[in-house]
């Protein structure tokens, strides 16, 4: 994607988990455990197989709790009030005050919002460990729960995010993410898109692995990648000043 598409850019969408904090930490795996232990406990699913069974669901739908809706037609409240219970997140992500620092440097007149997968709770536990706010540092949560549980690659996902987030043309939003299979979904929304290239993509045990990223030669050429979230102001410097 060449600097003139993304200097149109008015509203940012960033990812949350493994891209906002350091990849590989821990949290992830903490929840798939918790996601499978819910499995075998609440649905009967056996122990042997419970792995296999949340990836595939997790490929297909694009998110476990979608999966397990549509499987067995799980309660979503349910489902959050279980995975993220009790987890100690400063055990697995630290504070970040140079992605702070980046966040306060946006200028006036841009938006940027956090866009997720997840639930807003897992979100607000996430951030207040990174150091940051949602009142502070973004102009909201865009989480399963106010998108009416449409979960990115979903077309209808960002559909509502653009809605909710006022922004009419999708060429001027970009989405950062970890996963290529939902800036593939945001490129056929007209909106741009940023990989943030994971460091563990390689390891088959990975989130990103478990989402079927693609090789990086079949990457649509109209995406940018970052290394790190911290390199954000050198692809958006309209939006936000290096610290």
């Amino acid at each position: 994607m060449g600097a003139s598409e993304l200097e149109n850019v008015q509203t940012v969408f960033l990812d949350l988990d493994d891209t906002l904090y350091h990849q590989g930490g821990g949290l992830s795996d903490v929840i798939r455990s918790r996601i499978e232990t819910y499995m075998c406990e609440n649905l009967g699913v056996d122990e042997s197989n419970v792995s296999e069974i949340r990836k595939e669901l997790f490929r297909k739908h694009g998110s476990s709790l979608n999966g397990l809706r549509s499987k067995y037609n799980v309660d979503a409240n349910h489902f959050w009030e279980y995975i993220h219970k009790d987890i100690d997140y400063t055990k697995y992500v630290n504070p970040d005050p140079k992605l702070k620092s980046i966040l306060e440097s946006r200028k006036p007149g841009f938006k940027c919002y956090i866009f997720t997968n997840a639930h807003r709770e897992h979100a607000y536990k996430t951030l207040e460990v990174l150091g940051l706010q949602e009142n502070l540092h973004f102009d909201g949560i865009l989480d399963l729960s106010v998108l009416d549980l449409a979960n990115k690659p979903q077309a209808i996902s960002y559909e509502r995010a653009l809605k909710l987030a006022g922004e009419n043309a999708p060429e001027r939003a970009v989405l950062v993410d970890d996963q290529v299979r939902n800036l593939i979904g945001a490129r056929n929304q007209g909106i741009q898109a940023i990989w943030l290239k994971c460091e563990s993509e390689s390891d088959p045990n990975s989130i990103q692995a478990e989402a079927g990223n693609l090789a990086h030669q079949d990457i649509p050429k109209d995406v940018s990648i970052l290394f790190s979230i911290h390199d954000l102001p050198s692809l958006l410097p309209h939006i936000f000043q290096s610290t």
